[in-house]
């Protein structure tokens, strides 16, 4: 279980683990019930991170108990790093990410998507009121003209949820509308 644990950086690069009642280790490829735990747990918690982790070592998804180290390892180096007084998970198991001052802020494309990602994006209200015609079934076109908005317009706010949402279609899209029980 992920409950109170801190994370050390180690000056090779390396993340420690110190977690109350277990000995201290380095994360290594070879801490498989750790990294799948973590990994399950990062997959609900931080979805956008999860996925955007995904995305930057997918060079290595051959190898698939690699790719979940570096997906591990890489979430926990951008959040957890930082010497506070708080534990980063702690005894309840709430995650506590911390502000890494990183040297790549503001040049990594994963900036503000692997650290500090938020838990979940919120759709703003414009954007429920396209995805209610969505769900209805509705074409841009139509919506549009329903919101008395331009077409590229309704098309953006569509990409937007795509994206917000970390869904791939118009289906994920229904699919949240009916999971979260919008009206």
């Amino acid at each position: 279980m992920l409950k109170s644990i801190e994370f050390d950086g180690l000056p090779d690069g390396e993340a420690e683990v110190r977690q109350l009642g277990v000995d201290v280790f380095t994360l290594k490829e070879t801490n498989y019930d750790f990294i799948n735990e973590f990994n399950e747990t990062m997959k609900i918690k931080k979805p956008f991170a999860y996925k955007q982790l995904h995305i930057r070592y997918i060079k290595s998804k051959d190898n698939k108990t690699y790719y979940a180290f570096l997906i591990c390892r890489g979430f926990i180096k951008c959040n957890f790093l930082m010497h506070d007084n708080k534990l980063d998970i702690d005894e309840n198991g709430n995650w506590h990410c911390e502000f890494i001052l990183c040297p790549r802020t503001g040049e990594c494309d994963d900036c503000g998507l692997i650290c500090n990602s938020p838990d979940k994006y919120e759709i703003s209200d414009k954007e429920i009121n396209v995805l209610r015609l969505i769900v209805d079934g509705l074409s841009n076109e139509q919506i549009a003209e329903k919101l008395y908005l331009s077409a590229n317009t309704v098309h953006n706010h569509r990409n937007n949820m795509l994206t917000k949402l970390g869904v791939n279609n118009t289906a994920g899209l229904v699919k949240y509308w009916f999971e979260n029980n919008l009206k």
